[in-house]
C-alpha cells in the first residue's frame, strides 16, 4: 500500500489502473499511457477537473495547480440506465449499485443516492474508500474465497443499506457538495 501524505486515504498498488489487468503486455501498454499522460499534464499552467474541494480537500491542497469546478455533468443528470433499486411506491431511486467511477460518483452524489459498491480497477477501488470509509453513504460487498460476490451477500448488503437510514440520511446530506465548486 502507498499513502501520498498522513492525510490522503491508503491506497493499494494492485489496484492501479495499470495492475488490474491479467497480462504483462496490456499492464505496460496501459502504464505508458499514464505516464505520456502525466507529462502531457506538466505542461499545462492549470488542470481543471470534474470535482470539488469539499469532496477532496487535501488533494487541492497538495495539486495548487488542479482548479475542482465541480461536476461537469449537470446536477440535476438522471440515474436512469444505471443499476438502481428503487421504491415501488413513489418510483424514486433507492440505491445506486455502482463500479463506482468518479463520473458516477459524483453524479450519485448530486442525486443524494446512497451507494453499493462494486468497483473493478483503477480509481474505481479509492473512491470506493471514499464512498464508503469517509462520507459513510455507502457499503462494499465483500469476496468471498474464490473472489466472487455472492447472491447472498448482494441480498444482505441490499437489506442493509435500504434497511438503515443513516445511508440515505448522508447522502442527502452531501447532496450539495459537488456543487459548491460551481457556484465558487
Amino acid at each position: 500500500t502507498i499513502q501520498l501524505s498522513s492525510t490522503t486515504l491508503v491506497m493499494n498498488s494492485v489496484n492501479f489502473a495499470w495492475a488490474c489487468f491479467g497480462d504483462l503486455a496490456t499492464q505496460k501498454i496501459i502504464f505508458d499511457i499514464i505516464l505520456r499522460n502525466n507529462k502531457t499534464v506538466k505542461l499545462a499552467d492549470w488542470v481543471i477537473c470534474n470535482s470539488a474541494n469539499d469532496l477532496e480537500p487535501t488533494l487541492f491542497t497538495l495539486t495548487l495547480e488542479i482548479i475542482p469546478i465541480g461536476p461537469l455533468l449537470a446536477s440535476s443528470r438522471s440515474l436512469t440506465g444505471r443499476w438502481l433499486l428503487g421504491t415501488s411506491a413513489d418510483h424514486s431511486i433507492a440505491c445506486f449499485l455502482s463500479h463506482c467511477g468518479w463520473d458516477s460518483t459524483l453524479e450519485g452524489l448530486s442525486n443524494g443516492v446512497p451507494f453499493l459498491s462494486w468497483p473493478y480497477s483503477g480509481d474505481q477501488f479509492l473512491n470506493e474508500s471514499y464512498i464508503c470509509d469517509v462520507w459513510n453513504m455507502g457499503l462494499k460487498f465483500e469476496r468471498n474465497e474464490s473472489g466472487i460476490i455472492t447472491q447472498g451477500e448482494t441480498k444482505d448488503k441490499v437489506e442493509q443499506v435500504l434497511g438503515d437510514s443513516k445511508f440515505e440520511s448522508r447522502a442527502l446530506q452531501l447532496k450539495e457538495m459537488p456543487t459548491r465548486s460551481m457556484t465558487e
